[in-house]
């Protein structure tokens, strides 16, 4: 035990000394934290770069004074603020030269587009306008001038049939709805499916975090084989020592690492999304429980545990990392599985499906932290998934050591799956 500490410790230090592990550790939540904020911010918030764009209108020119307007009245809604701030619309009467000199106005990027609506807009129900920008991909240009269209072609249509547009207007007014999670009893606000939002999250964090550390091991294994370290500490250390100390101490640098990345997302939805609300709009931000990311932190090392166990072994049978794509392959495809199962166990995570899956030990650590970010099952259930993934992790450990003990001393070719299923019976 004492040798599997010194190992554990040896390992640990390592990891945390280096300078990858350092700037990983500070740098990733902010680099996720401006994944998130840096587009929310410059898609809220104007940059200065108003798009101004004008209007060709054959009907009479009354749908293209409706929208310019729209686009100088005072909206209640924030995208419709935000179309208004960014946004200038002009009319122009139509004219044989019109659209030719417009065309050339938008070349030389003078003004953003144009829109040409046909003279029987109102009247033909299958007349197409026309939207014409230097730059297609434009969101808020093109969806500005659809909004502003459809409301004016709507208006026009309704005084055709002698009804008062702003009669409709109140009737649709104050129709909202939101959605309310029950759950243990108690109702709460679920802004914009934050239990969908998190579950993706945190699969992506495992599935990327998994992949790594799992690599991280079996690259570390397969050097000590290669530089024949290995030979020297298994002189003095058993092997089934030195698999569990180099697994416990990778998996101690994890956790901190992703500790400190759990615990910032924790301060960041606790106190950061309320002043980001400022800029973002009311209402528009989640707000997450911290106990949930207990749940996180504890799936993680569950499925740390048996994952990088699984890559030690691998690491053990290869000499170099080009060797281990043929016995990798069923461990990733273990991982990609429950990420291609995410969608529907989010979508109904109390079905049958959704419940045996969740239960697979390999598949616990993803699907069902998504069910409890979603939908939270039955403690039974959650309690069941842990114990099954300690069981497994034990499990893992004793074939893995069992490859382990033989694979790192083994050396000259490539060895094929039927031959690691031989090692783990010997005796």
């Amino acid at each position: 035990m004492n040798k599997t500490f010194i190992v554990l410790k040896h390992e640990f230090l390592q990891k945390v000394r280096s300078k990858v592990f350092v700037i990983m550790t500070l740098v990733g939540p902010l680099l996720m934290g401006a994944l998130v904020f840096v587009p929310a911010y410059f898609s809220a918030t104007n940059t200065g770069d108003v798009r101004h764009l004008v209007v060709i209108d054959s009907t009479g020119g009354q749908l293209a004074q409706a929208m310019v307007a729209a686009s100088k009245d005072t909206a209640t809604d924030f995208f419709s603020k935000k179309f208004r701030k960014d946004v200038t619309i002009e009319a122009v009467a139509p004219s044989p030269t019109a659209m030719d000199s417009l065309s050339k106005l938008v070349e030389s990027k003078a003004i953003t587009g144009y829109m040409v609506i046909p003279a029987r807009a109102i009247a033909d129900s299958a007349s197409t306008a026309q939207i014409k920008l230097h730059n297609p991909s434009d969101f808020t240009s093109v969806t500005a001038l659809k909004d502003f269209y459809r409301d004016a072609v709507r208006d026009a249509k309704l005084r055709v049939r002698g009804i008062d547009p702003s009669s409709v207007s109140n009737v649709e007014s104050g129709v909202k709805v939101e959605t309310l999670k029950v759950e243990a009893g108690t109702e709460k606000k679920d802004n914009g499916g934050v239990g969908m939002v998190m579950a993706f999250l945190t699969a992506f964090i495992l599935y990327i975090s998994l992949i790594m550390y799992g690599t991280l091991i079996m690259n570390s294994v397969i050097e000590e084989k290669s530089t024949r370290i290995v030979e020297l500490l298994a002189s003095s250390v058993r092997p089934f020592e030195l698999l569990v100390g180099k697994v416990l101490g990778v998996a101690s640098a994890g956790l901190i690492q992703v500790g400190v990345w759990a615990l910032m997302l924790v301060l960041v939805t606790t106190f950061g999304l309320s002043a980001a609300s400022a800029f973002i709009g009311e209402g528009l931000l989640p707000s997450i429980s911290p106990f949930l990311f207990l749940y996180f932190i504890l799936f993680f090392v569950l499925g740390f545990l048996i994952y990088a166990t699984l890559y030690a072994a691998i690491g053990s049978t290869a000499e170099s990392a080009s060797d281990t794509q043929q016995v990798s392959m069923p461990v990733v495809m273990l991982l990609v599985i429950p990420i291609v199962l995410l969608q529907g166990v989010i979508e109904n995570p109390s079905a049958t499906k959704s419940v045996v899956m969740s239960l697979i030990p390999f598949f616990s650590p993803i699907l069902m932290l998504a069910r409890i970010f979603t939908e939270t099952p039955p403690f039974w259930q959650i309690a069941l998934s842990v114990v099954l993934m300690i069981g497994t992790f034990f499990g893992c450990l004793w074939v893995a050591s069992r490859i382990y003990r033989v694979g790192i001393l083994m050396y000259g070719k490539k060895f094929k799956l039927s031959e690691i299923a031989k090692w783990v019976r010997y005796t």
